[in-house]
């Protein structure tokens, strides 16, 4: 059932999907290259940095995204990925977007790309807002162009393409195994989870606020803000019973798990007054758009009634009044 292999990329082969299941028939054999490279973000060989997954795990992965069963037998086929799809890419390859490519002609990719982006991010605040109390906590910094309101609305910081926590747990330590020189580990760290650092920035472009977040992580877990490698953080007592997984390279931190707005407490809007609680901030920003939107409605109106000529009396009679006089007439007599 599993002695068949097709040629991967760069040399490597992939066990080729049976007829009816994939993973074998004992479910525990290591799954084929490709998928391997696929759950790593593509950026890992599998072989050279020895990510080592059964089946089992790397089904556990794809199931923790809410994919159909197409798109699951579409990410499970290796045929898909024979060729440039399998070789190590220069940036993370998200598990959602590579699922649109099983997209059918009936299947709007944009619109199913962020219902699986928002059911990702929807479960990651449930798990990071459900915590037990704690009184331990790492006040990080971020840059971001968006309001507090829309902060909020986004549910808070979180990569274009979220990981589940589940795969969190997974790259992690794969990540961490990099050193800082990496190229994989630049790319890891950059683009696809949410960036966060322990020094305040100032100054810094006007355009953009600064966001305070305090994240519930213990000392002995948030690493050594001296090394510049990478370092796991997490909140739990375990990786595997953690909510919020980090990767720490000196004071500058990038979250798998991005981080829910309920994290942030306070925002600088560069203007003098540093640091506002993000309540108050709420509550300014919509004060301010009421009395815009009151201004905004007065002008409509002084507009309009400026446009219309108001309507005078000429003493004279119209047609109107002409005819109502003749009927007036006709009906004294």
């Amino acid at each position: 059932m599993c002695n068949e292999t097709l040629p991967c990329a760069r040399g490597l082969y992939c066990k080729k999907r049976s007829k009816d299941n994939y993973f074998c028939d004992n479910g525990v054999e290591e799954t084929h290259q490709c998928l391997k490279r696929l759950v790593a973000g593509c950026l890992d060989t599998g072989a050279r940095r020895g990510l080592e997954l059964t089946a089992i795990e790397t089904r556990d992965v794809l199931n923790s995204y809410q994919l159909t069963d197409s798109e699951k037998n579409y990410l499970e086929d290796e045929t898909h990925f024979i060729g440039d799809k399998c070789s190590v890419k220069k940036t993370f390859c998200p598990i959602q977007s590579m699922a649109m490519e099983a997209c059918d002609q009936g299947c709007v990719t944009a619109d199913r790309l962020e219902t699986l982006n928002d059911d990702v991010i929807d479960k990651l605040i449930a798990e990071q807002t459900n915590l037990p109390a704690h009184d331990d906590f790492m006040d990080l910094y971020r840059i971001d162009n968006r309001s507090p309101v829309e902060l909020r609305k986004d549910g808070g910081f979180f990569g274009p393409n979220p990981v589940t926590l589940r795969h969190a747990r997974l790259l992690a330590p794969l990540i961490a195994s990099y050193t800082t020189s990496s190229r994989e580990a630049n790319h890891f760290v950059d683009t696809p989870f949410t960036a966060a650092t322990e020094e305040i920035r100032t100054p810094w472009k006007n355009s953009l606020l600064q966001y305070k977040i305090r994240v519930p992580i213990p000392v002995e877990r948030r690493g050594d803000p001296s090394d510049p490698n990478l370092q796991l953080i997490y909140n739990g007592k375990t990786l595997d019973d953690s909510q919020i997984v980090g990767l720490r390279s000196g004071k500058n931190i990038a979250f798998l798990t991005g981080l829910p707005a309920a994290f942030v407490k306070s925002v600088d809007f560069n203007d003098g007054r540093s640091f506002i609680p993000i309540s108050k901030a709420i509550k300014m920003n919509n004060i301010a758009n009421k009395i815009k939107a009151s201004s905004s409605d007065i002008q409509i109106k002084d507009s309009f009634s400026e446009r219309i000529t108001p309507l005078k009396d000429s003493g004279e009679d119209d047609d109107t009044d002409k005819r109502a006089n003749v009927k007036a007439e006709k009906k004294h007599h």
